[in-house]
């Protein structure tokens, strides 16, 4: 019997904030380590338009140029998704019947554990992708948009997701950072949580491609020894 519902939300998506970081801790997260700057990584045309865009939201140029590429990427596909909302998806559906509910609200993984995995890619990992945002019109992607991506997730087509994350990832390494290292976090987070056996029922929203795209976050729950049932 459900006495108590307790949901655990996990924000995804690009992230400009610091979360709970000072700004000291987060100039030295999102800076080269070493005496590096972006226009030693990137050719003179695209820092230059990267300049220009950064400039315009009210960042110097001396700022741009400490900055990590996956940072720059994150805030310019932030900034192209700006219109986004997140009052259609089954997230905010079940946020809003917690609020109105008085139930408890957390996160599974928040800001900061983001952008320390963001930040855990390889320089080459953040130069592509950063070449992907600032030239989309070479990047050939999937003829897929997002509510393509949701009718297949309400049908239960798990091949054509995966079909889709196949065409659109990095490899490997961009798969273990947005992916596998998460899933394994959040599996260890969820088990934790269970272990406290405290009687009641937890709802736990995850994105799809996190079960999807093996190891999902229900292998490792397996490997801890619970059992997963997928419901359609």
């Amino acid at each position: 019997m459900m006495k108590r519902m307790c949901c655990f939300l996990k924000l995804t998506g690009p992230v400009w904030t610091s979360g709970g970081l000072n700004e000291e801790e987060m100039m030295d997260l999102i800076t080269f380590d070493d005496d590096t700057l972006l226009e030693d990584v990137i050719d003179e045309e695209m820092y230059e338009e990267i300049v220009t865009i950064m400039e315009a939201q009210g960042m110097p140029e001396e700022m741009v140029n400490s900055l990590e590429p996956w940072y720059i990427t994150s805030g310019l596909q932030e900034e192209e998704e700006g219109n986004a909302t997140f009052d259609a998806g089954v997230d905010w559906h079940y946020l809003e019947r917690a609020v109105e509910d008085g139930k408890e609200i957390e996160e599974l993984e928040g800001q900061i554990i983001s952008l320390l995995a963001l930040n855990e890619q390889s320089l080459e990992l953040q130069l592509e992708q950063l070449e992907d945002v600032m030239n989309p019109e070479d990047v050939d992607m999937p003829d897929v948009d997002g509510d393509d991506l949701v009718e297949m997730w309400l049908a239960g087509e798990e091949e054509p997701l995966i079909e889709y994350w196949e065409e659109v990832t990095y490899g490997e390494e961009y798969d273990r950072v947005y992916l596998w290292d998460r899933n394994e976090r959040n599996a260890d987070i969820i088990d934790e949580i269970l272990q406290e056996d405290d009687g009641q029922t937890y709802l736990a929203l995850i994105g799809a491609f996190h079960f999807f795209i093996e190891p999902g976050v229900q292998d490792f729950l397996e490997e801890r020894g619970y059992t997963v049932e997928r419901i359609n």
